[in-house]
């Protein structure tokens, strides 16, 4: 009996939930939007971020979100920009190394020229 009662309290449920559905208005056709219709979506991320530790300064990276590119800021110490005053910084892009592979043709254009006997 107890079984019965449940199964009905649940179907009652399921049935009140369906008939207080709401109706959603039609979309516009092709062309026919408005700026009122173009909405960001909320909480969405945009395409660049810039991650940072909260524990040094140092660790702070712009992250393309679609390539997974990365640059980090770097402070040129030899110029100063009229403007500011001050030694300008820029981001400068980081290379991304995933495998030992990788890493192997990485070293091969990194490697310093030989010395001048």
């Amino acid at each position: 009996m107890k079984r019965l009662v449940a199964v009905l309290l649940i179907m009652s449920g399921c049935a009140v939930g369906q008939a207080t559905k709401t109706q959603q208005a039609p979309k516009p056709s092709k062309g026919q939007y408005t700026a009122a219709d173009i909405k960001p979506e909320s909480g969405h991320a945009g395409r660049y971020q810039i991650f940072f530790s909260p524990h040094a300064r140092a660790d702070v990276y712009l992250v393309d979100t679609e390539t997974g590119r990365i640059w980090k800021p770097v402070t040129i110490t030899n110029a100063t920009d009229p403007i500011l005053g001050s030694a300008p910084e820029v981001w400068v892009y980081q290379d991304r190394i995933d495998s030992a592979p990788e890493f192997g043709v990485w070293l091969a254009l990194h490697q310093l020229p030989p010395k001048a006997p």
